[in-house]
């Protein structure tokens, strides 16, 4: 059982539907008060806190002319009055345009010198064999294997 009044974090991850349906009912309220045209990504982090039901604390990455923005709602729920209100709505920063993640950085880092990098391939549902490759560079490319000779293949 959660204190009353204390913010702790979400009993539901940050990735149910439960805070998913949440976080895009916040990005849509936001949109509809501001005229605003952001469009939701994905949930960061979720906590919660009880009061008279539930205020949702959400950081939430939604996008805004391209551009990737952190942004941290309160969302007041009473599910006894299917009730919902976007409490506060603002910005709390940018997204990086690369992460560690995306580059494939570890944590603690790579020893140093070149190192060989897997390249990824797709199957095609179809046929099963490979469709194309993609190696990691400074700008993903796609290389197109040679085509397949099986001429039942429609990739």
């Amino acid at each position: 059982m959660a204190t009353l009044g204390g913010v702790h974090d979400s009993e539901a991850s940050q990735n149910s539907v439960e805070i998913d349906s949440l976080a895009r009912f916040a990005v849509e309220e936001h949109n509809k008060k501001e005229n605003a045209m952001l469009e939701f990504a994905r949930v960061v982090k979720a906590k919660e806190q009880v009061v008279s039901g539930t205020m949702h604390h959400l950081t939430i990455e939604a996008i805004e002319a391209g551009k990737k923005n952190i942004y941290e709602a309160k969302v007041w729920v009473k599910p006894w009055l299917n009730f919902m209100e976007l409490k506060e709505f603002k910005h709390a920063g940018d997204v990086p345009v690369f992460t560690s993640s995306d580059l494939g950085v570890l944590k603690d880092g790579h020893g140093p010198g070149w190192q060989s990098v897997p390249c990824a391939r797709s199957f095609s549902p179809r046929c099963g064999k490979s469709c194309f490759e993609v190696y990691p560079a400074e700008f993903q490319l796609i290389v197109p294997l040679q085509p397949s000779r099986d001429r039942s293949c429609k990739c």
